[in-house]
């Protein structure tokens, strides 16, 4: 039984921290993986002091101690254990986050209004300040759109970083979850769905990042199936935002011909003498340079963060176009880096959550059932669940802010599934 105790010291001053987490995580990694460490070290010593044991009796911190030692053993046993411990030695500090956020919203009744306060501000700022540079070219801090691969791209408030897509495609379930459960009206909260999903929509395809597509049209089929009660509005916002989403490619050649035309050609679709390719010739050749890693070592791989140092000798370095700091697939990373021991401990989470998804579909559609879970729960699953499916090329699974976009829905499902047996 987990015990809450209500005043706990400091429990609503460390609270701040994550009120400011939405703004910390736009502004880069080091504020947003700063917050993060001192939530989590806040949490170990409160649970040392208080004797919070409870809060670690659960399916997340086992598992998550089991990979945690893996890669840690596994980076001691690499070719170049510094480098490899860069990635694996602090990597706890995600557990600690995730446990810290779960017992300060077991002692905080207001944090998650005040938390999705915090992420309707930031979001929409952000949403703004895209726009901005979208119409007139430069956004609030007068930042010019990014010249990339002779293209002009809409970055926002992320600057030379193209990751307005990736950001705003992994916060939108969450976002969406939050606003199904805070105290707003029902109008306001219907037109805080409509706004955020329609501008959502329509940015991360402005932004180019093609993955972020497949994010927000994987969130969509998601929602659409497994929500109970918001499949009709999550429905229109989609035929609104196809609607805007056309008229602007047919007024603009140049998304057209990032967005469309370069990911046929990129395919290997726009000539039909040329190869296909998984995505494009660059990512299959990254591919290649995985699987071969992974040959080598099938059980333990390489060690974290050795692709990026490996790629560089032979036999892989023959591959051309190969070798980058990671081969943009989550699970080709870490067969290639972890074999298959770490594959296999991060795939059954998501066997885990596809379970979930498939009982709660099926509770919603067959007449007479009661839903297996609520559409609140559903959209925390749906943000790590897009997180680890397998064939959308992705970032680092090692990087620091990744990470903490990765661990943030955890905090908050281990909230949500231990509600009754917190005392």
């Amino acid at each position: 039984m987990i015990t809450a105790k209500k005043n706990i010291f400091l429990s609503n001053q460390v609270s701040w921290l994550l009120y400011i987490l939405p703004i910390a995580i736009v502004t880069g990694p080091f504020l947003a993986d700063l917050i993060i460490s001192l939530i989590g070290l806040y949490f170990l010593i409160a649970s040392i002091f208080y004797k919070l044991y409870d809060y670690y009796k659960n399916k997340f911190t086992i598992i998550f101690l089991i990979f945690y030692a893996y890669i840690l053993i596994r980076s001691l046993l690499s070719e170049n254990i510094a480098l490899s411990l860069e990635s694996s030695l602090f990597y706890f500090r995600f557990l600690l986050f995730s446990l810290g956020f779960f017992f300060l919203l077991s002692n905080n009744e207001k944090l998650l209004s005040k938390l999705t306060l915090s992420f309707i501000i930031t979001v929409s700022f952000v949403l703004f300040d895209a726009f901005l540079q979208f119409f007139v070219g430069s956004n609030v801090f007068l930042m010019e759109r990014p010249l990339f691969e002779d293209v002009e791209r809409i970055s926002g408030l992320f600057g030379d970083e193209l990751i307005l897509g990736s950001y705003l495609s992994r916060i939108f379930p969450i976002l969406i979850g939050l606003i199904l459960i805070s105290n707003y009206s029902k109008k306001n909260k219907i037109f805080m769905l409509f706004f955020f999903m329609i501008g959502i929509d329509l940015l991360c395809f402005l932004s180019g990042e093609r993955a972020s597509i497949a994010y927000m049209t994987l969130s969509s089929l998601i929602m659409l199936s497994c929500l109970s009660k918001l499949k009709l509005v999550r429905l229109v916002a989609v035929i609104i935002s196809l609607t805007l989403g056309v008229l602007i490619v047919y007024n603009n050649p140049f998304i057209k011909e990032r967005t469309v035309d370069r990911t046929i050609n990129q395919i290997g679709l726009g000539n039909s003498s040329e190869e296909l390719h998984v995505f494009s010739a660059h990512h299959e050749s990254h591919y290649k340079v995985a699987i071969m890693m992974f040959k080598d070592n099938l059980i333990f791989g390489q060690g974290p963060k050795m692709f990026r140092d490996l790629c560089l000798d032979e036999p892989y370095s023959l591959i051309e176009n190969g070798c980058i700091n990671h081969p943009h697939n989550t699970y080709l990373q870490l067969l290639a880096e972890t074999g298959l021991v770490g594959f296999l401990i991060i795939f059954s989470i998501f066997l885990y959550l596809s379970y979930i998804l498939l009982r709660q579909f099926l509770s919603i559609w067959i007449p007479n059932s009661k839903p297996f879970i609520s559409d609140f729960l559903v959209c925390i699953i749906c943000s790590m669940y897009i997180t680890l499916w397998p064939v959308i090329p992705n970032g680092s699974f090692f990087t620091n802010w990744l990470c903490v976009v990765y661990f943030l829905p955890i905090g908050i499902y281990l909230f949500e599934t231990n509600k009754k047996i917190i005392k």
